[in-house]
């Protein structure tokens, strides 16, 4: 998963970027937190802090400074569906890989 900005956001595993995806909108609805497992060593912290805001802390092992982003809820939203598109076009790009 890489997030440079959110924008060119794109995913190498579609089935985990769907399940951040939801991670993210079911924290951003309903509060509490969770931390998803990226990797061996990277992990994110996904937390509603207020009414109105979602932490996303990228926490690695070998980096002692977490990177934080807090987004509004109605960010939060859009990054999810962000990482959902990302997972349709590495599916779609995956599947046209094999079909040549």
């Amino acid at each position: 998963m890489a997030m440079p900005g959110h924008a060119a956001c794109r995913a190498m595993y579609p089935e985990y970027a769907r399940a951040l995806a939801t991670a993210i909108e079911e924290i951003a609805a309903h509060g509490g937190g969770r931390r998803i497992f990226m990797a061996q060593d990277v992990s994110l912290l996904i937390a509603r802090q207020e009414n109105d805001l979602v932490l996303i802390r990228e926490e690695i092992a070998a980096e002692p400074d977490p990177r934080n982003a807090v987004e509004t809820l109605t960010d939060a939203y859009r990054l999810a569906a962000r990482i959902r598109e990302a997972a349709d076009r590495a599916e779609r790009t995956a599947w046209y890989s094999r079909a040549a």
